[in-house]
């Protein structure tokens, strides 16, 4: 199986019980250096920058919301926390 993984280029990772990063296994590496080079020249561009910036931070807003979320629907109903879940939901 994980011959086959390496093969189609899929990573996999490897977690302790409790979910820390313990290691990973990829395929063969693909080296493209035309494609190195013009993520280079796009980190060097200011504004290319800012919108990879930007969309990094409204996507980890996003989860953290989510995570926020998801763990007030298992968590028992607490006094506080349906308040919390209405500026979830906003």
């Amino acid at each position: 199986m994980l011959g086959l993984c390496a093969e189609r280029h899929v990573s996999v990772s490897f977690l302790s019980v409790n979910g820390r990063f313990m290691a990973r296994m990829e395929g063969p590496a693909i080296r493209n250096v035309l494609l190195r080079r013009e993520q280079y020249r796009r980190a060097d561009n200011l504004e290319n920058s800012a919108v990879i910036a930007r969309a990094v931070v409204i996507a980890k807003i996003a989860n953290c919301r989510a995570v926020c979320l998801e763990q007030y629907v298992l968590t028992p109903k607490v006094e506080g926390v349906s308040e919390l879940k209405q500026q979830l939901i906003i």
